[in-house]
């Protein structure tokens, strides 16, 4: 697992401005914090080598079982089972060379160079070595140099040779190389100091008699010098021969390992310590921190100035102070061996370790003061700054504290003060420094000593929870027995209250606006505007959250804006007399505000009991105006640094804004304290990047993608590369010609459709890192969604064709069939006509015969239009079940097996079996011309018939995401026509599919009711008004409609359902409400048909 924590650093690790904020105490309070990974969370092993990052933002580390590229999520291993071109998985070095690629050392068996997705072995047999690799440069023509076992090898982007030739063995056992401003090359070696120059070889000694002196180190000063570091001291390469100077005669008497320099510090290594150069002098450093025999070879001077120092025997160090300060007696890597170190493009510190996998280090986001650094007391409340050097604390139950230079001077009643529980704090117009007491009035300051004020004899008047100096110059106190005008000289005090117009007596809070106006917030009345004597009340009848007021901050760049901390309802706007507010459900994380204010950057800034947080002010009014749909807001908490997320309020001031932009809060664990502006890690944007699209069982990373046809659902996978807080990255993302808005996420990494429409769509992704600085380009992905058949032009085509041809042979077979039917009513008519002649006195009786005939002809008629629309409507549902099996085995034929093929063409076959015995029997019914059918019953197993009409629809469902659901508790049979059933259920099961959106479910209920079987059908579909479900099954009316993918109907099977029920001595009964669905029941008698 992750492991998370906090380092407390008694250093000074953080470098401001001459300008800037100079407390010695705060700057020896930074903190860092720290994170590990190791085996359990993805590291192939423990030993990490080195560590670089690319251009896109991936850290790549080398470790003994393969290389690794880190995203702050995933680890990706490449290794020999994976990666062909490794030879083995012991990853020494890595060097980038830009342009070009990624250099990569075996600790035995050449280099690899990775070029895109590429991995190229140079060894032996390439002109290189399989000797081990001690270091690797990079030259300013773009050659790269490599230090191995058995010599110094050079690449010139097409071969590997010798960068020189000596017959010396020790020549080639090299200590260090660099490249001089006159892109010449120096290399020291065991055998003297090597120059190489447009291909000339110079070797330079110390002299003739210590040729065999090791040269342990070169490098070339700011100032040109080149300096040989030996085992015999420091020596200056001056005119072509080396020199020992006078100055660099401490460094005699050990070997000179290495030597480092910055544009501040020039430092030798040596066994007997390190040493720093004044100039005219060599100084050596204080160092508590080195083995014995052990010395600094690694170093980083980070983006805050900090130089920090790896040793040979694992130690980490950072200059402090002239002082060379270990790190590892921290408790948390205490024991840990550092190999090397890296500091990413956002400031973060990377240290691999020899057992103890990866660590990153990073400034936290807040500092804490508390009583490990010197207060009173941990449970903080009111604050003050009285100027930039030096601040007061109030705690509660242990006096006041004053933050000046090194020093806390804390004051309590054994001091003279009223009270140890310190309520608010402020600053009256002759400069003293008045203090607020629970319950014991006011303090007046004046540096000699405490005056204590009382406002009143009773115990309310004198519970002071802000002081506030008006731009007047009137000191105003809140206090639980009013809002006082106060009279420090005369003691002549004007109190107001509600019989004044007060909404609320018990003040907290009392600040101004822009046009001299005093906002006074209340426990228990919400907020007042006091101007010019008139008191304008905003409560919860106004529209205010909560009357129980915390803080108030009047906008400074919006001057008709008043923001409203409130203690169980969030934060207030109030906005030309308006009020509007946000709480918990729009995502604050906690409901109590304990005090706001806002910093240059546009941020609000708040406490809470759950942290501080921050909100991006544009959005929130954008957000409150109901312009936009979510807001920016960023948390701080535990991981952040704070000691204690809990904050406290209602007093004044519960949190500060300091003259140099920071800001204080009180805690429950001391003071914490942030920097407004982003540090240099969160000025940094995340680069954004799509991983893959994944659609079925492929997975696709290219930028541009076709998914296959049979899909359109399909995740997108992307990732921000940002180190800081990397699970809090925030996503914003959007698929363009689908979405109609961004979507914002935070911490997930994938973007998720299901059923989009063909066609071609693009997907944009952003993310943001915690200090809410977004990518500067989103990344794209153009994705394809393939059309089904059915989607396709020529399909409709030829749909269109088969329902035109259909038509027209049925209005053919009608006609012909009336002018049949027309003949032999005109034939009727006629011998009617001829035996009235006859027989004139039967004429009467004969016409209404006559009479009877026409109505008879009428009836058919109307029997016959429904015979035509029930042979169309009810051949479709069994073609649907055939052309859905057929094209699934379409689909599906290369991957399926017999076994599969034949239960599919076994499903078609009692389709096709089904749908002719209906054909026969519906064409038997019309040759009969009475417009009825006779059941022909049999003993029918209702759980097998429900079963399998389920199953002829279950591609049809599949289609529209529908889920089909059955609830048969226990065989029930009854006798009844099995085909006319079967015909009842396809056209209610049909019906629900039909009406259900995308998503839905239907589900079929078999139960008895006494002497009743009983089949429900329920959706959760559209459902239907009560007008129509009372035209439903009347054949008068029309009640066809669309379903809700534009399945179309002729609204004639219910009508034929319930015809055919009636004939089972059944009937049908619906149930629905628009918006929520139907529910058709279907109820047989228990002794069925009787069975012939």
């Amino acid at each position: 697992m992750v492991r998370k924590g906090i380092l407390f650093f008694l250093l000074l690790l953080f470098v401001e401005s001459a300008s800037a904020f100079q407390l010695p105490l705060l700057q020896r309070l930074d903190t860092l914090t720290h994170r590990s990974w190791t085996l359990e969370d993805g590291l192939p092993v423990n030993t990490v080598n080195s560590i670089t990052q690319d251009s896109l933002g991936f850290l790549w580390i080398t470790t003994y079982d393969g290389l690794v590229r880190f995203d702050g999520i995933d680890f990706k291993v490449f290794n020999y089972s994976n990666t062909p071109s490794m030879p083995h998985n012991r990853a020494t070095l890595i060097h980038i060379q830009d342009g070009i690629g990624i250099w990569v050392a075996l600790e035995y068996g050449g280099v690899i160079l990775i070029q895109d997705d590429t991995f190229t072995h140079f060894g032996d047999k390439n002109g290189f070595t399989s000797s081990d690799i001690t270091k690797i440069m990079e030259s300013s023509d773009g050659r790269m140099f490599f230090i191995t076992h058995s010599g110094l090898f050079v690449y010139n982007g097409t071969q590997f040779s010798r960068a020189f030739e000596t017959e010396i063995a020790r020549q080639n056992q090299i200590h260090d190389i660099i490249e001089a401003d006159d892109q010449t090359i120096w290399i020291s070696t065991n055998h003297g100091l090597i120059h190489l120059d447009q291909g000339k070889v110079t070797s330079y000694f110390i002299s003739a008699e210590q040729k065999d002196v090791r040269m342990l180190d070169v490098h070339q000063t700011s100032d040109g010098a080149i300096l040989a570091a030996t085992e015999a001291g420091l020596f200056k390469w001056i005119d072509g021969e080396l020199h020992s100077l006078p100055k660099y005669a401490p460094l005699s008497d050990a070997p000179v390992l290495n030597v480092y320099e910055d544009d501040q510090i020039l430092l030798y290594l040596t066994q007997g310590g390190t040493y720093q150069d004044k100039g005219s002098r060599i100084e050596k450093l204080p160092d508590y921190a080195l083995r014995t025999q052990e010395t600094y070879h690694h170093f980083l001077r980070d983006q805050d100035e900090t130089l920090w120092l790896v040793g040979d025997g694992g130690t980490l160090s950072v200059l402090q102070d002239g002082t060379l300060q270990k790190l590892n007696d921290v408790e948390e890597v205490k024991d840990y061996y550092i190999n090397n170190i890296f500091e990413d493009r956002e400031g973060i510190i990377w240290l691999s370790t020899n057992t103890n996998g990866l660590i990153n280090v990073s400034r936290s986001k807040v500092r804490n003061i508390g009583t490990p650094e010197g207060l009173s007391g941990d449970n903080t409340l009111a604050m003050f700054e009285e100027n930039p050097q030096r601040y007061w604390v109030g705690t509660r139950g242990h006096g006041i504290n004053v933050l000046e230079g090194n020093d806390i001077r804390t004051y309590d009643v054994a001091d003279g003060i009223a009270s140890n529980i310190i309520q608010a704090i402020g600053k009256g117009s002759d400069g003293n420094i008045w203090i607020g007491y629970h319950q014991k009035g006011l303090d007046k300051f004046t540096g000699d000593g405490f005056q204590n004020y009382t406002i009143g004899k009773n115990v309310e008047i004198n519970d002071v929870h802000s002081i506030f100096k008006s731009s007047s110059g009137q000191l105003w106190v809140g206090t639980y027995g009013g809002l006082v005008k106060f009279d420090p000289i005369n003691e002549q005090h004007e109190i107001f209250n509600l019989d004044d117009g007060l909404a609320g007596y018990k003040i907290r809070y009392i600040t101004e606006d822009h046009d001299g106006a005093l906002w006074v917030g209340t426990l228990d009345g919400g907020v007042s505007r006091f101007h010019e004597g008139t008191f304008t009340n905003y409560t919860v009848e106004s529209g205010l959250s909560s009357n129980n007021i915390r803080s108030i901050y009047v906008d400074e760049s919006e001057p008709g804006s008043i923001w409203v901390g409130t203690e169980n309802n969030g934060l207030n706007r109030i906005k030309e007399g308006e009020v509007t507010f946000i709480n918990t459900e729009d995502g604050l994380p906690d409901h109590i505000i304990h005090w706001v204010s806002q910093d240059s950057e546009n941020w609000l800034w708040a406490s809470s009991n759950r942290g501080v947080f921050k909100i991006h002010k544009s959005e929130l009014n954008a957000y409150l105006d109901g312009e936009v749909g979510a807001f920016t807001l960023l948390h701080f908490g535990r991981e952040e640094g704070m000691r204690n997320p809990e904050g406290n309020g209602s007093v004044q001031e519960a949190g500060l804004r300091t003259s140099n932009g920071d800001f204080w809060f009180a805690t429950q664990e001391g003071v914490a304290i942030f920097k407004s502006k982003p540090s240099r890690a969160g000025k940094v944007p995340p680069n954004i990047f799509i991983k893959n699209v994944v659609a079925g069982n492929t997975s696709y990373e290219a930028s541009e993608v076709q998914i296959q046809k049979e899909y359109k659902s399909f995740d997108v996978n992307f990732h921000g590369l940002t180190f800081a807080a990397p699970e809090k990255t925030r996503y914003r993302y959007k698929l363009n010609g689908y979405d109609d808005d961004w979507v914002e996420v935070f911490g997930e990494r994938t973007a998720s459709y299901v059923n989009v429409p063909s066609g071609d769509y693009t997907f944009e992704v952003s993310a943001a890192n915690t200090d809410g600085v977004w990518s500067t380009e989103p990344a794209v992905a153009m994705i394809s969604i393939q059309p089904f058949f059915y989607e396709q032009v020529w399909f409709y085509l030829l749909l269109v064709v088969i329902i035109g041809v259909g038509y027209y042979s049925a209005s053919q077979v009608r006609y012909k069939y009336l002018v049949r039917k027309q003949e032999q009513l005109q034939k009727i008519i006629e011998e009617q006509t001829a035996e009235l002649r006859k027989e004139k006195s039967d004429i009467q009786e004969k016409s209404k015969i006559i009479k009877l005939q026409a109505e008879e002809l009428e009836e058919s008629n109307k029997t016959k239009d429904k015979f035509f629309s029930l042979i169309a409507h009810d051949l479709r549902n069994p073609f649907q079940a055939i052309l859905g099996y057929s094209e699934m085995m379409i689909d599906e034929v290369e991957e399926a097996d017999r076994k599969e093929l034949k239960t599919s063409l076994e499903y078609i076959h009692a389709s096709s079996k089904s749908l002719l015995e209906l054909v026969e029997h519906l064409l038997s019914w019309a040759s009969l011309n009475t417009g009825k059918i006779q059941p022909e019953p049999e003993k029918v197993n209702l759980q097998e018939l429900i079963e399998r009409t389920h199953q002829l629809f279950d591609h049809v469902a599949q289609q529209k995401n529908v889920t089909l659901e059955s609830d048969i508790p226990k065989e029930l049979h009854l006798n009844a026509d099995l085909n006319m059933l079967q015909t009842v259920l396809r056209n209610l099961i049909s019906n629900a599919i039909k009406f259900t959106p995308n998503g839905g479910k239907v589900i079929t209920r078999l139960f008895q009711d006494n002497e009743f079987y009983v089949i429900e059908i329920e959706d959760n579909g559209i459902g239907m008004s009560s007008k129509l479900v009372n035209e439903l099954l009347r054949l008068d009316t029309n009640t066809s409609r669309i379903g809700t993918n534009e399945e179309k109907g002729t609204g004639l099977g219910l009508l034929i359902s319930r015809e055919m029920v009636g004939l089972h001595n059944g009937e049908i009964q619906v149930k629905s409400s628009v918006g929520t669905g139907s529910t058709f029941t279907l109820r047989f008698p228990k002794e069925g048909l009787a069975i012939s």
